[in-house]
């Protein structure tokens, strides 16, 4: 630890008897030596601490110590520390009087490295009467340099120049010491020259502050190429640290701001399919980076030219109509190239489809059984069509004619015919129609008819019969059982005999009405059957 000792002049009167006493001992011809060890250089980041080891070997062993350091300065050595026994001194008014140290194994330290401290240190032991020795250290400071900036060239380069410009600039500062600048493009470094040419070159200048760190200014000039539109460009510092050790910092990455002429030229339009009422916008692109003028035309009768007016590469049109159909172009003008013409054009199609037209016309009435019945659906567009028929939602036909092969009830219903611009899927039109299909009236009719009748007289017979049996049966109906009927009454009448039969099993006779008393005649008596004559 260091100790503040009473101000003495320690350089001359300490000194003076450590120069007498070792005089004094080789005079007595005691022979030894000492022997010192300090690394050849040292190396520290300023603003850091550093130690400054020193190592003596002393071949004879001696109670009586000394150890000293200077600093030297030009040609002349200053001590900054003096530990003799247990006395340990740093001097005062010197530039480490409040920044050093040294331990027991003589290891001198310095706090808060400075960039002044970039010297020679030396380290001197005495051991009495086996003399004394002494060892030097180079100490080398670093300090690290700031992020570098990139600034780009205000100026606009043109390709078309024949001598580099300059196209950035890269300054880093605070480094120490000076460090270097790269330059590279898209990763590439570019070879570092600072010869010029027709080419490409840099040119470096270092400054050196007040603090005595060092700025870098490096200047690219260069001759660009119309692919260096998309480069990026930036430089790096390098620069070493403690302990050996090479380091880097990047700029930013910029684009230069070049020109370049126009080589080509696009038209385009949007959208890509357009159809009537569209809104329509067509666009002039150049591929050059200089100011041109842009002109849109329609040819006409295949000739003459219609300008069109526009704002810049731009023009628009709103709600389009089939007779807009036509061929479109547009021309630059690059005052960088006056002598070149930048033309092209292109034919476009506004799209449409008329309204659906059916045949024949409705109404759509058949007659169940008509035979080979078909409806023909189509509208006319600017492209091929696609016709499909629906019904409820099923397509029935898979082109523009719909068929009956042989009509019947279940054909009635609602169709609808589609009509599809192949093409531009949202150009469509639909129609819908009605389809009936009606009975025939026939004589397979009157004869159904007839049989129904036939049917009913047959039904109402079996009823009457029924309840002529059941009346019977009750007894309201009075019949004889044996011999011919007795006509007792003055009053003629009609006998009347009436065979009924139905399906279910009854007795094997016949009901008789005769006249008034009802009896029953035996067969023999009645006659034919089912047929009606007068009374005997």
């Amino acid at each position: 630890m260091s100790s503040a000792a009473t101000p003495r002049p320690a350089s001359v009167s300490g000194g003076l008897c450590l120069t007498l006493f070792i005089l004094t001992l080789a005079l007595t011809g005691i022979n030894g030596t000492v022997q010192v060890s300090t690394p050849p250089m040292v190396e520290a980041e300023i603003g850091k601490p550093i130690s400054i080891p020193c190592i003596p070997e002393i071949s004879t062993p001696s109670t009586m110590k000394y150890i000293q350091w200077f600093v030297m300065e030009k040609n002349s050595r200053k001590r900054i520390y003096f530990q003799d026994g247990e006395r340990r001194i740093i001097d005062n008014e010197t530039d480490y009087t409040s920044r050093i140290k040294v331990v027991e194994n003589y290891t001198l330290t310095i706090d808060h490295v400075e960039l002044g401290d970039e010297r020679t240190f030396l380290c001197q032991v005495g051991a009495g009467a086996a003399g004394s020795g002494e060892a030097t250290t180079e100490l080398k400071v670093y300090d690290a340099p700031e992020v570098p900036e990139i600034t780009p060239s205000e100026a606009i380069i043109s390709v078309m120049e024949t001598t580099p410009a300059k196209v950035a600039t890269c300054h880093t500062r605070n480094g120490y010491p000076a460090p270097n600048i790269t330059w590279y493009k898209d990763r590439t470094p570019l070879q570092a020259t600072t010869k010029i040419n027709s080419k490409m070159y840099m040119i470096s200048q270092a400054t050196q502050e007040p603090s005595g760190l060092y700025s870098i200014v490096s200047a690219l000039y260069y001759v660009p190429e119309k692919k260096d539109k998309d480069s990026k460009f930036y430089c790096e510092v390098s620069y070493r640290m403690p302990p050996g050790v090479d380091k880097m910092k990047e700029s930013v990455r910029i684009s230069i701001p070049i020109s370049y002429p126009t080589e080509n030229v696009e038209f385009v339009f949007q959208p890509r399919v357009v159809k009537e009422k569209d809104n329509m916008t067509m666009k002039c692109k150049s591929d050059g980076s200089s100011d041109v003028e842009y002109t849109f035309y329609r040819v006409l009768d295949g000739q003459d030219e219609e300008i069109l007016d526009s704002i810049g590469n731009t023009l628009e049109f709103n709600g389009v109509q089939r007779m807009d159909s036509g061929v479109y172009g547009c021309r630059v003008l690059d005052f960088d190239v006056l002598h070149k013409d930048f033309n092209t054009n292109k034919t476009i199609t506004i799209n449409y489809l008329d309204p659906i037209a059916l045949k024949p016309n409705g109404p759509y009435i058949f007659m169940e059984g008509d035979k080979n019945k078909s409806i023909y659906c189509s509208a006319k567009g600017s492209q091929q069509t696609s016709v499909i028929w629906k019904k409820h939602k099923k397509t029935v036909s898979p082109e523009n004619m719909l068929q009956l092969p042989v009509a019947t009830f279940e054909d009635s219903g609602n169709y609808t015919c589609e009509v599809t611009v192949q093409n531009v899927p949202s150009l469509t039109q639909q129609k819908s129609i009605s389809i009936i299909v009606k009975g025939k009236s026939h004589s397979k009719s009157s004869g159904g008819m007839l049989i129904v009748i036939i049917i009913v007289c047959i039904i109402l017979l079996a009823f009457l019969g029924a309840v002529l049996y059941f009346l019977y049966k009750k007894g309201k109906i009075p019949c004889g059982r044996s011999g011919k009927q007795d006509i007792t009454r003055t009053d003629a009448h009609d006998d009347i005999v009436v065979e009924v039969k139905n399906d279910q099993k009854v007795p094997e006779e016949t009901v008789l009405l005769q006249g008034v008393n009802g009896e029953k005649k035996p067969p023999s008596d009645q006659g034919e059957k089912g047929i009606i004559r007068p009374a005997e």
